[in-house]
């Protein structure tokens, strides 16, 4: 990492995995009845050879499309320049719960595929996950200077339950800590959907999956895994490639 941290506090060090992070997570914002900006989901911007998509969950962006595919809301996305979810757009259904937004490319940080992700994760691997809460609490908002400033939330936990398709990781502290101290409960976890979950390998944090459920009975998070979005990501390319052989 650029810069060296030790500490036998488990919370600074995600504290600091989460900043080397952060440019890479991006909100899903949509404008309400007011036409005020909504938050409605967490998304992380990848690229793959000459293009970039932002990856989130299938059912967070699916309510905002019509029937043929395009958005029939507006949902937006910072990059951090605003830009309008347009597509094209690929879902993939439960169990998976995926879809790939492809945005323009652009010079912008970005997780590159596949050197960026984990694909072979350990149960009780150390992660940490990264998400945006879909409440305005959570955000600063400033209607009359039109200004939004996410609160990103971040958790270290650990990998259980882990499949080539899946994995799970225990959310038992509804508290959040900061540099040793606990603060409130964090409230609802509306909007993790689509969060990130990262995995520290060769001194660098590496895509795990995507945020997909809660289950706050069981207090735990089931995630698609890093694997599952590579495939997802290889057969759309297939599908491209075919597709230019044909009508080339």
């Amino acid at each position: 990492m650029k810069n060296e941290i030790v500490s036998t506090d488990p919370d600074e060090i995600g504290d600091f995995w989460a900043k080397e992070i952060y440019p890479y997570l991006k909100p899903i914002v949509e404008a309400d009845y007011r036409q005020r900006p909504s938050p409605i989901g967490s998304a992380v911007l990848i690229g793959f050879r000459s293009k970039q998509y932002l990856v989130t969950a299938g059912h967070v962006i699916a309510p905002h499309l019509g029937e043929t595919g395009a958005p029939k809301g507006a949902p937006y996305c910072y990059l951090p320049e605003q830009i309008e979810i347009r597509g094209p757009i690929d879902i993939v259904d439960d169990p998976f719960d995926l879809a790939l937004i492809e945005v323009p490319a652009a010079p912008r940080p970005c997780l590159r595929l596949p050197q960026h992700l984990a694909l072979d994760l350990r149960d009780g691997e150390l992660c940490l996950f990264v998400g945006l809460q879909a409440r305005e609490k959570s955000w600063d908002i400033n209607p009359a200077q039109a200004t939004m400033r996410p609160r990103p939330l971040s958790y270290l936990g650990t990998i259980r339950r882990s499949s080539p398709t899946r994995f799970s990781i225990g959310f038992n502290d509804k508290n959040l800590r900061r540099s040793g101290r606990k603060y409130g409960a964090i409230g609802k976890l509306n909007g993790i959907s689509g969060a990130a979950v990262y995995v520290l390998r060769n001194d660098a944090p590496r895509l795990a999956g995507i945020v997909i459920e809660y289950h706050p009975r069981r207090s735990e998070l089931i995630a698609t895994s890093a694997a599952a979005l590579w495939e997802m990501m290889r057969q759309k390319s297939l599908q491209e490639t075919t597709l230019r052989t044909r009508f080339s």
